[in-house]
């Protein structure tokens, strides 16, 4: 019952109350070694929120035991793979992420997408494309996987798949500002700035993020639409004035030159 808070917990993201559950079930079964798992993969998803470097020495000597202890089990490889990643030791998360998938009898997407990312952080976007692919034909919902390869697919200069993969991300997803973000990002770059505009939006109504307006104020430049950028920038200044005020400034100085 208590792991299953703490299951409860890590969907919340509650990652101090998910590990205080598993330190309880530890106290009726210490020599249980599923639940010290259980405990080591919430120490992992809690580093990817807060870097601590010191949790990270923890998790990587537990997991280091374990691997000892269970070689051929792959998915400690994977969480020892996501460590290495945020801790930026983009080698030994290849090599961890490749044993994931070697020792895995199936297919497992994420494995595939964890290598993928490793893959995109050091430029090597045919091999993370590649990757992509493979965990896309295991899991068509791994929302994730869109986004890195819509990405990667920009860089690569097909912009076609890019556009196909973000509309994916928000057909799967249409009510996170952050899908709606990482499409007008990509619109805008490619030149695309109504639609652009139409994604930067899209995200601002879900979310009042700064950078949704400050990238729809960038789209309305890019179409002379000045006075609807200084509203978008004025706008922004409120929420992080000492972050924009330059922006503003500039934006100010551009208006009254085109009004004259």
């Amino acid at each position: 019952m208590l792991i299953c808070e703490a299951v409860k917990a890590i969907d919340k993201k509650n990652f101090d109350v998910a590990i205080k559950n598993i330190d309880a079930a530890l106290e009726l079964f210490p020599d249980n070694k599923e639940t010290r798992f259980y405990k080591i993969t919430i120490q992992v998803c809690k580093f990817q929120e807060c870097e601590d470097p010191e949790l990270g020495k923890t998790i990587g000597r537990r997991l280091n035991e374990f691997i000892k202890d269970k070689q051929n089990e792959h998915m400690l490889y994977y969480f020892r793979g996501i460590l290495n990643l945020y801790q930026q030791n983009f080698a030994k998360a290849l090599k961890d992420f490749t044993q994931s998938i070697d020792y895995c009898d199936t297919t497992v997407a994420k494995y595939h997408l964890g290598r993928a990312r490793c893959y995109a952080c050091i430029s090597m976007f045919k091999e993370a494309l590649q990757d992509l692919n493979i965990a896309l034909e295991a899991n068509d919902t791994l929302i994730e996987a869109y986004i890195l390869r819509g990405k990667c697919s920009f860089i690569n200069g097909d912009t076609k798949q890019a556009f196909s993969d973000f509309q994916t991300t928000i057909k799967l997803r249409p009510d996170d500002p952050m899908v709606h973000m990482h499409a007008g990002n990509i619109l805008m770059v490619s030149g695309a700035y109504d639609q652009s505009i139409k994604a930067y939006t899209n995200a601002y109504k879900l979310k009042k993020i700064p950078m949704a307006l400050f990238g729809r104020a960038k789209c309305y430049i890019a179409t002379c639409s000045i006075s609807k950028a200084l509203a978008d920038i004025t706008l922004v200044v409120k929420n992080d004035s000492g972050k924009f005020k330059t922006d503003l400034e500039s934006l100010k100085i551009l208006h009254k030159l085109c009004k004259s």
